[in-house]
């Protein structure tokens, strides 16, 4: 059960799927870890969380649940064995959970709560997959995401759920709170048309934001293009954008509108906009995007 080496043979990488390989594995060993787990249950978790607490060295880890079956409890076992990892400054969490259909929202209400503890976090991957969820798990998750005043770099994905107003704003609004900031990407978002909107309002709050890679399934039109440019526009520290707009209803004056709103960003240095095609819909001149922009070094607008 478990070895230690001395901190001279420690080593750098250790990739898992096998519990028990991890479980009889040398845990001082440890600074980065890649643990992938197919089909964990609640009797998994007490070994699992037995062998984390030992990995007093770790300071990377990527954590990957496949068809998981575990409830709130267990997972916030799991985070609180984590903790006792205190170095840990880079974190993954990949949650493809079977949802207790008596317990809904719980398991994302234990990841917030817990997740507001990582001090020492810079980097914070999430991605949550077949799972729904309410505005109290939203709050929870979005308080506890804020709480990480050290993330320079944030990730989250959500899949095949739409989210309604109130969750997207529990979840986003809070955001703002992250003044050390740098990066933000957030993927396959899906969600009304005025949560696009206002995701432009929080993000201008983020005073040292750099880079911003977005993809979002949203029906908006040419006014929604507008105020979203607007807030984005005044992201005066941005020098990377990513924007991938699914299920559109804009045309050609919505994108010329947003792209004049975009060329005021003066520090701009690269632009990728990807949209899905539409019956009519021109891809702008490359002129209404570097009108004002003199810094701009790589322009990339196109039909998908």
């Amino acid at each position: 059960m478990g070895q230690y080496l001395t901190k001279n043979q420690i080593t750098q990488n250790q990739n898992y799927d096998n519990l028990q390989e991890f479980i009889n594995s040398i845990y001082s060993a440890h600074t980065k870890l890649f643990l992938e787990f197919m089909n964990l249950t609640d009797q998994d978790v007490p070994k699992l969380v037995k062998a984390l607490r030992q990995c007093k060295n770790l300071i990377e880890l990527d954590f990957l649940t496949i068809q998981a079956k575990i409830n709130k409890i267990s997972l916030n076992e799991i985070f609180q064995a984590l903790l006792d990892c205190k170095e840990i400054t880079i974190l993954r969490i990949q949650l493809e959970l079977i949802p207790d259909p008596n317990q809904i929202g719980e398991e994302i209400i234990a990841l917030g709560n817990n997740i507001s503890k990582f001090k020492k976090l810079k980097n914070l991957v999430l991605w949550i997959s077949y799972y729904e969820f309410g505005t109290e798990a939203a709050i929870s998750l979005g308080n506890g995401i804020s709480q990480c005043s050290n993330l320079s770099s944030l990730n989250i994905s959500i899949s095949y759920f739409d989210l309604q107003f109130d969750i997207f704003k529990a979840l986003f609004s809070s955001i703002g709170k992250l003044r050390n900031l740098k990066f933000l990407k957030l993927c396959n978002i899906k969600t009304e048309k005025k949560s696009f909107t206002q995701l432009g309002e929080y993000l201008k709050q983020i005073i040292h934001l750099e880079e911003v890679d977005l993809s979002f399934r949203v029906p908006t039109n040419n006014q929604d293009l507008l105020d979203f440019g607007i807030s984005v526009g005044k992201c005066s520290n941005l020098k990377f954008l990513s924007l991938v707009l699914f299920e559109n209803q804009f045309d050609y004056q919505g994108i010329k509108a947003l792209a004049y709103q975009l060329a005021q960003i003066q520090n701009l240095l690269l632009l990728g906009i990807s949209m899905v095609e539409n019956f009519g819909l021109k891809v702008p001149l490359k002129q209404y995007f570097i009108r004002k922009n003199k810094r701009l070094v790589q322009l990339n607008v196109c039909l998908i």
